[in-house]
């Protein structure tokens, strides 16, 4: 998040102290989901939806006509040893944790129509990740080196004015939009599970009182762990992945 507000903003330019891009989109998130109410957050959602399915058609349009697809298919880039690395990825990226017990819950067991229901579902995102690899990564030099970030070069590059600008901006307004969404269920889930843990109800006056230490818990662990390792969503992806959803 911090990231995404950075290239956005250009914070970095600013000769800011590290840490700040990762405590103002922290603050930002809390301060707008403590104040708002859930009705607001429901409208505020859906038009963050709409903006993000509105960026990821204008990155695909854009940036399918900039793409080198040659250099996606030549063998000297292809590294099949690498799938194997990608897999806990990919189980993260289709949140099969959530759609699976959700899934076999409404279809009460139903081992046919689960199977289907999860194949025909994931169809969908499946093409949509597969089209904004595509192009993410074709509008990548591939001389670039494997440890780069290709998310992060392009927003790089429209900030600094070196490649296209557009395709760059968009490409930071989907990413920050899509994790600004995924946060907003991630929040609320949290509030429920610490509310559960302490007993508090969900709403009223008694929930009131204890909403400032509530949201102290769900935001500030995270962020204090991003300060000590920027990098450490990457590792929690991997191994949550891994070890965690593979297993569920």
């Amino acid at each position: 998040g911090g990231a995404n507000l950075n290239a956005l903003l250009g914070m970095s330019n600013l000769g800011l102290p590290a840490g700040v891009p990762q405590v103002s989109f922290a603050a930002l998130c809390a301060v707008g989901l403590y104040s708002a109410t859930p009705a607001m957050v429901e409208k505020a959602n859906n038009l963050f939806v709409l903006i993000l399915a509105t960026a990821f058609m204008g990155i695909i349009a854009l940036g399918a006509g900039s793409a080198d697809f040659g250099a996606l298919i030549d063998m000297s880039n292809q590294h099949p040893q690498k799938v194997a690395d990608a897999f806990p990825i990919i189980f993260l990226s289709l949140v099969y944790h959530n759609v699976v017990p959700t899934v076999v819950n409404q279809l009460e067991g139903d081992r046919t129509k689960i199977t289907q229901a999860i194949i025909a579902g994931t169809s969908l995102p499946t093409l949509m990740f597969l089209a904004w690899n595509a192009v993410v990564l074709g509008n990548v030099d591939p001389s670039a080196g494997a440890s780069v970030d290709p998310v992060s070069l392009l927003q790089s590059s429209a900030s600094s004015g070196s490649g296209n600008v557009i395709l760059g901006n968009l490409v930071s307004t989907f990413s920050s939009l899509a994790l600004v969404t995924s946060l907003i269920g991630f929040v609320y889930g949290l509030l429920d599970g610490w509310t559960d843990v302490f007993r508090l109800p969900s709403e009223g006056p008694s929930y009131e009182k204890w909403k400032a230490p509530l949201f102290g818990l769900v935001f500030l662990p995270p962020l204090a762990l991003s300060l000590t390792d920027p990098d450490i969503f990457y590792k929690a992806l991997d191994y949550g992945g891994a070890f965690g959803v593979s297993t569920l």
